[in-house]
């Protein structure tokens, strides 16, 4: 077994190359969203953006849940359930949604809305991208969940400024 301070420096090497990982790839989707005239970069864009708004909406519970613990009586959030917080890495973006739906807040309400209408856009794309069908729309609807996921992601930062 480690010291704690090499156990820390465990944990910071960790979170350094979580952190440019994570960096790198907003940075290279933001450069590929650039080149989103070409309908498979859009719909590319658009999947690792959903993954980005999972990504993101996992760290939100954590900001969630310490407001709350600072805040008893707060207007912006209520917590009505969690569950497993040691789960939240596991969980899928229909199971994030969910967790999130244990919490209450006008703040809330737009994400809510926004993350339904992206999951039935990503369930779409992932479980029906080869099924028969218009290509045209499947084009269509990568294009509307690359803006989608953009306004969600936009909305999670605002949610977790608004709450530090």
């Amino acid at each position: 077994m480690g010291t704690s301070n090499e156990n820390f420096k465990d944990a910071l090497t960790t979170a350094s190359e979580w952190y440019t990982k994570i960096r790198f790839i907003k940075d290279q989707t933001n450069k590929l969203e650039q080149l989103s005239s070409i309908p498979i970069i859009q719909l590319s864009v658009f999947l690792i953006k959903s993954q980005l708004v999972e990504f993101e909406l996992k760290h939100l519970f954590p900001t969630l849940d310490a407001y709350l613990n600072e805040q008893s009586n707060s207007s912006l959030v209520t917590r009505n359930i969690r569950s497993s917080i040691s789960k939240d890495y596991e969980k899928t973006l229909g199971q994030l949604i969910q967790e999130l739906n244990g919490y209450n807040g006008d703040l809330l309400d737009p994400l809510k809305k926004d993350l339904e209408e992206l999951r039935t856009i990503r369930n779409l794309l992932v479980h029906r991208l080869l099924a028969p069908g218009n290509l045209l729309q499947v084009i269509a609807q990568a294009e509307k969940g690359v803006v989608l996921a953009n306004k969600v992601l936009e909305e999670i930062q605002n949610i977790d400024n608004s709450l530090r």
